[in-house]
């Protein structure tokens, strides 16, 4: 070995990792992400502590962010992303030496070639390797993306590669320690990577591999086992570090058993098909180079060793070449073939990037080696083959030096580069910016936007995020959340539920707007996106821009007041600023960059809300303008463009027809449910998807927002008889603000296309029916009687009106006459649910208990329990039993009830007054309480609830019960 080479070996495993270390380090600090990445948002949250509710993760990236969390909140993001390049950079150097570790006595041209004592290159283009290698993996776009912005993956990396260092450095020094250092750090980095436990049998056979039978020796094995459970203690660092400072989300085990859990369910939730095909450039390489092959299978002839060789060849270069190729993430004919591709970015997979990397290196090595001159004197001449290799290959390798790094950055520069444009952080910006100055509450449907917020209120200054409490709104039914929150913001949120980590039901969401009433009389509160549900009953959304401030509807109204003029210009002004924005999301959304999609969504969901505002106050062009350019933002806005159609046919006065069914859930595939599809798409102003609407809304009970919808279809189709029904039996059946105008106007309507349908007896009979509710709705009972009675004869006593009259005669407290009507009817049906239900409520106003509890007996076994029909006829005869003195069985009536039905004021009620009657002060005291807390809004004044509050206190007092 010359001068020359031994100063090129001691470069390669010396100096040359940290030159590659230092460069990278310069590339990623160059290149940096200067905010909060969208692959990194989760990770910054649970380090920063940003959520409410505390989560147990990674114990090293725990004790990373409590010591970074000494520094001001404003810096956090960009020291966070400066650590992650130094980990990257300290990953490549683990890189750069294992390449020159690894040993090349593999095939018997290697061992021809390489006759060191240790088997590592000792040619003169040794250096070549890592170079190569560490650039392919540097300059991969996932490596590179994770390098720049923190994520918490290039920690767990480093760990990895040092990992795999051990083994190669045991392997040249024979020194146990470097064992016992990966013992140490594996049951380390197992603690904070699930993946780690997944490598484990590869690691446990490569070091099998490695030392031989020696392994097997009990105090080795025994040293090794207790070294990596040192390490593996760091899964008690969160639990206790949590219950240290008293924010854990439970018991120490609970919290131990959340995150084990977790790691369980990533690693085992994973496709394992994808898992193994990202691992045939990674793993099946390596398994390639840990088998030292024999000198020949049997044939020692020159043909059968040429032929062996060439084998060997093309193997080493198809693995090459496939790993190179994986480092660019090719596509072909649409699909890719790398760990990115595979997953859609999902998951980084950057342990396999990592080996293959390794292999890209060994394989250079290989063909640099094989193809070099032999020491000494050989006894064979080499063949055309190898001369022609040996002449071309260390050129080659050249080219490949600068090929490498040059396509990577052609590649990729521009999507690093596009993931610096601060379109996230202006979104996130703009809308702190139009927050007031104090007092506020901001919920979201969507977790990403609420993240984004905080970290833009923590990046200005502590003071302001503190001002803004962010609430998850689906989290708002736990009782723990609010505690957390109460923990929190102790002066502002003003509800106390329980202790946080009290084992509670869930709230009923009834509940909920209620308390956000309450909130607001020191709070304002917003929302981060369009929504709908249980806060929409009693709330509409004011929007200026990307933010919607949560107003209450209107005394007396039902629906939302349209916005004023200045309202609307002050819209407008918001989103003709925005245009440079917009030009630089489409920009991105060309190059495919999640940033500019993820902007994208939210400033198109924004706009087409906007947009259907403006369209249902007929503003047909502004509405139009606003579709369009929702649209070209996020061209998967399915809602935008389904309103747009609408919007030209309006506009050109031509008529639109209403389908359900199928043709709406196959528009919502994607997205899953309508609600899911409406967060990220605003709402639908498509008479389609307003009748669809209104069915789930009326299912879920939110009978206001179901009349918003029906009213819509309504004026959208005017002609739409089924919403005109639909809508009428709404306004009858439910507390709904001002139905006497609205029945009006629909009834007439109805009576208008009834009488151009004549043949529609359906429709005529339903507008009978409707006529007479209409009238029994104004208070006009003996009209609607005289009503009804006349046209019995003219439909042939036709069963619906009957029961319409029966009902009509039950408002009227006519209790004898509508109690003959439905004996009358039963005659000819004696098992008909409705009407059998009927009997029981007329039957216990009349005080007639038996019959009451005989019907809805009856009414029980014609019926499923799981109906509520079978739960009504329950109430019934718990109440006809309490009220006939059979305490006993309205209570375990009452009690049955109960286990179906969860936080019911009428059960708590039912089950209180027996337990007052039976002076059980204990139960009745708890009963009442049970009441009073899930009562609803509606009934806090009534003389009932006044009552229990009395009696509560009276008997909290110890006053006797009579």
């Amino acid at each position: 070995m010359d001068d020359s080479t031994k100063i090129s070996i001691n470069f390669t495993h010396k100096k040359l990792p940290w030159v590659i270390g230092g460069l990278a380090l310069a590339i990623y600090f160059i290149t940096l992400n200067r905010w909060v990445s969208l692959t990194g948002l989760q990770w910054m949250t649970q380090a920063s502590n940003w959520d409410l509710w505390p989560s147990a993760h990674a114990p090293l990236d725990y004790l990373l962010t409590r010591v970074v969390g000494i520094l001001p909140e404003s810096g956090r993001i960009l020291v966070y992303n400066g650590l992650t390049a130094v980990f990257g950079s300290l990953v490549l150097i683990q890189l750069a030496r294992s390449i020159a570790l690894l040993p090349h006595d593999r095939t018997r041209e290697q061992r021809s070639r390489q006759r060191n004592e240790f088997a590592f290159l000792t040619i003169k283009w040794c250096w070549i390797p890592p170079i190569i290698a560490c650039t392919a993996c540097a300059l991969q776009i996932t490596f590179w993306e994770h390098s720049v912005s923190a994520t918490g993956e290039m920690l767990n990396l480093l760990l990895f590669a040092y990992s795999i260092r051990c083994l190669l450095e045991y392997r040249i020094l024979h020194q146990e320690s470097w064992l016992y250092r990966m013992a140490f750090v594996y049951g380390l980095a197992i603690t904070s990577n699930y993946a780690m436990i997944g490598f484990f049998p590869c690691f446990l056979i490569a070091l099998i591999w490695i030392k031989g039978t020696s392994f097997f020796n009990f105090n080795f094995m025994l040293r090794m086992i207790g070294i990596g459970t040192t390490g593996l203690l760091a899964y008690l660092i969160v639990p206790i570090a949590l219950h240290w400072f008293g924010n854990a989300p439970g018991t120490f085990w609970q919290v131990m058993a959340t995150y084990l859990g977790s790691q369980k369910s990533a690693l085992l939730g994973f496709p394992r098909y994808l898992t193994l095909i990202a691992s045939l450039t990674a793993i099946l390489p390596i398994l390639l180079i840990g088998i030292r092959w024999p000198s020949s299978f049997g044939d020692t002839s020159a043909a059968g060793t040429a032929i062996t060789q060439v084998m060997y060849h093309v193997l080493h270069g198809l693995f090459l070449t496939a790993c190179l190729l994986v480092a660019f993430d090719p596509t072909l004919g649409g699909n890719g073939f790398s760990p990115r591709a595979l997953t859609q970015g999902l998951v980084p997979f950057l342990t396999f990037y990592y080996l293959g990397a390794l292999c890209t290196g060994y394989f250079i090595g290989y063909f640099l080696l094989v193809f070099s001159k032999p020491p000494g004197k050989s006894k064979r001449r080499p063949g055309p083959l190898h001369e022609l290799g040996a002449k071309i290959m260390p050129t080659f390798m050249l080219l490949l030096l600068l090929a490498v790094p040059a396509g990577l950055l052609a590649r990729n520069f521009a999507h690093i580069q596009a993931d610096n444009v601060p379109v996230l952080q202006e979104y996130a910006e703009e809308f702190a910016a139009l927050l007031p100055e104090s007092n506020n509450i901001i919920l979201s449907d969507d977790p990403t936007t609420l993240r984004l917020l905080q970290a833009a209120l923590n990046s200005q200054s502590k003071e302001k995020a503190d001002q803004n409490i962010l609430i998850s709104s689906w989290l708002m039914e736990s009782p723990i959340y609010h505690g957390l929150i109460k923990e929190r913001f102790p002066n502002r949120w003003m509800i106390e539920l329980g202790a946080k980590n009290e084992a509670l039901a869930n709230l009923d969401r009834g509940l909920l707007p209620g308390i956000l009433k309450h909130l607001r009389k020191n709070n304002r509160i917003f929302y981060m996106n369009p929504s709908f549900g249980y806060y929409f009953e009693f709330f509409y959304l004011k929007p200026k821009g990307v933010l919607y401030e949560l107003t209450l509807l209107p005394d007396g109204e039902n629906s939302a007041p349209h916005l004023t003029e200045e309202e609307i210009d002050e819209n407008h002004a918001f989103w003709k600023s925005k245009k440079d924005t917009f030009d630089s999301i489409k920009r991105l959304n060309e190059m495919d960059r999640s940033n500019g999609q993820t902007t994208g969504i939210y400033y198109s969901r924004a706009m087409n809300y906007f947009g259907v505002l403006l369209q249902r106050m007929n503003l047909l062009k502004d509405a139009q303008r606003y579709f369009s350019d929702a649209l070209e933002l996020n061209r998967s806005n399915t809602a935008a463009e389904v309103n747009l159609a609408v919007n030209r046919n309006l506009q050109a006065g031509e008529s639109i027809t209403v389908t359900t069914g199928l043709e709406i859930n196959e528009q919502l595939d994607q997205y899953g449910t309508p609600d899911q599809a409406m967060i990220f798409l605003g709402p639908f102003d498509d008479p389609k998807m307003c009748w669809y609407l209104s069915e789930i809304f009326r299912g879920n009970g939110q009978n206001i927002q179901a009349s918003q919808q029906l009213e819509r279809v309504r004026e959208l189709t005017p002609e739409n008889s089924n919403a005109l029904l639909v809508l009428a039996d709404i306004y009858l059946k439910f507390q709904i603000n001002n139905p006497a105008e609205k029945l009006d106007g629909i009834l007439n309507l109805l009576k208008i296309q009834a009488a151009a349908a004549v043949e529609d007896k359906a429709l005529q009979l339903r507008t009978v029916q409707l006529e007479a509710h209409t009238l029994s709705k104004l208070k006009k009972n003996e009209e609607a009687e005289i009503f009804l009675r006349g046209k019995l004869d003219q439909f042939d006593n036709d069963r619906t009106l009957a029961v319409s009259l029966a009902k009509i005669l039950m408002d009227t407290q006519k209790w004898k006459e509508s109690l003959e009507i439905i004996n009358s009817l039963l005659n000819d049906n004696p098992d008909d649910p409705e009407l059998l239900l009927y009997k029981g409520a007329v039957c216990i106003e009349t005080s007639d208990f038996d019959a009451a509890i005989s019907s809805q007996t009856h009414l029980m076994k014609v019926v499923s329990k799981k109906t509520m029909t079978h739960l009504y006829a329950l109430m019934n005869r718990a109440i006809a039993n309490m009220k006939n003195n059979r305490l006993d069985a309205a209570k375990s009536d009452y009690e049955t009830l109960s286990e179906s039905v969860q936080n019911s004021h009428k059960i708590s009620y039912g089950l209180a007054q027996i337990a007052y009657l039976q002076k059980d002060r204990k139960a009745a005291i708890a009963h009442y309480q049970d009441y009073l807390s899930t009562a609803p809004i509606t009934i806090t004044e009534s003389e009932e609830y006044k009552q229990v509050q009395l009696r509560l206190d009276s008997l909290k007092q110890g006053a006797e019960i009579p």
